[in-house]
This record gives structure tokens, sequence and C-alpha cells, in this order.
């Protein structure tokens, strides 16, 4: 649960420090999301899903 808390501290103090730069609402909703973006190759199949999923996390995270 702290965890939790911790998360949702940081993307307030990240919003907050976005909104302070006053840069663009469209990029930070981009940038935010940017790392869901494979998960949408579950709506052609599970198959390319999963190869979505996977290269997409291997692609914005280094291992």
């Amino acid at each position: 649960m702290p965890l939790r808390f911790e998360g949702a501290a940081l993307l307030a103090a990240a919003s907050f420090a976005y909104w302070r730069l006053g840069a663009s609402w469209g990029r930070f909703a981009l940038l935010f999301l940017i790392p869901d973006l494979p998960l949408l190759g579950y709506l052609v199949g599970p198959r390319v899903g999963a190869i979505g999923c996977i290269g997409g996390r291997a692609s914005f995270a280094p291992r």
C-alpha cells in the first residue's frame, strides 16, 4: 500500500513541475501513455499482442 502512495505522490509532483514549466498537456499525456501503446496489439489478436508487448517492453526498458 505505501508504494501506491509513493507512486501517487511522484505523479502529483511530476504533474506540478510540468505545469510550472508551462509545457503542453497533450505531450504530457502522450509521454504518460507511450509505454502502454504495445498493448493495442491485443486488439488484433493474442499472438500479435504478446509479440507487441514483449517487443515494446524490451525497447522501452532495458534489462
